[in-house]
């Protein structure tokens, strides 16, 4: 690998991150959202 394929193999990597973290990031919302809606049930 020389350095041009390396520094795209890393960008590749970032983006894949970045999305992973706007996933995960969506998920915990929904989950406390979900939760906040039991807690208003229950109560």
């Amino acid at each position: 690998m020389n350095k041009k394929e390396i520094y795209k193999f890393n960008q590749a990597i970032l983006q894949i991150l970045k999305f992973h973290e706007r996933v995960i990031s969506a998920l915990k919302f929904e989950l406390s959202a979900k939760r906040s809606q039991i807690l208003a049930v229950n109560s």
